[in-house]
C-alpha cells in the first residue's frame, strides 16, 4: 500500500521561524542544516527565500497543529538555477536513534568523541 503524497503549505517568513526553530531544536544535532541556515541573517525576502512545511501556518487565535510526521522545507532561490532545498524530517532521528541503541554502548562513545575532535579541528 502506497501513502499519498504530501502536501506542503507555504509559511510567511515571520512565523516560519518562530514555528520551525522550536520543531527543530530537539532534533540537534541532526536537524543543524536547516536550524543554522533558517537563522542565517541573509534571509531576507529579497533573497526569494521559500518556507514550507506539510501543515499549514497557524492563523491568528488558533494553537498551532503539528503532526507526529511533518517535513519541513526551505529553498533558497537566490541563486537561480543553483538554488538551494533543505529538508527535515523528525523520522530521521528516529532511524538514528534506533541505530545507535542497537550499536554497542563503546562504539557509540567513540563515535561521539571522534565527532568532538573533528568539531573542534573544525573550529580551531
Amino acid at each position: 500500500m502506497s501513502l499519498p503524497n504530501p502536501t506542503f503549505y507555504q509559511h510567511p517568513q515571520s512565523t516560519a521561524l518562530s514555528t520551525f526553530l522550536p520543531l527543530l531544536k530537539p532534533h540537534l544535532p541532526i536537524s543543524n542544516a536547516l536550524y543554522v541556515r533558517l537563522q542565517a541573517p541573509h534571509n531576507t525576502p529579497s533573497r526569494h527565500c521559500q518556507f514550507a512545511a506539510t501543515f499549514p501556518p497557524q492563523s491568528i487565535g488558533d494553537a498551532l497543529e503539528v503532526p507526529e510526521v511533518y517535513t519541513l522545507l526551505f529553498a533558497d532561490r537566490s541563486r537561480h538555477d543553483e538554488s538551494h532545498i533543505w529538508l527535515f524530517n523528525p523520522l530521521i532521528t528516529s532511524m538514528f536513534s534506533y541505530w545507535r541503541m542497537k550499536c554497542s554502548h563503546s562504539f557509540v562513545i567513540d563515535f561521539k568523541s571522534t565527532c568532538k575532535q573533528h568539531l573542534k579541528v573544525d573550529i580551531d
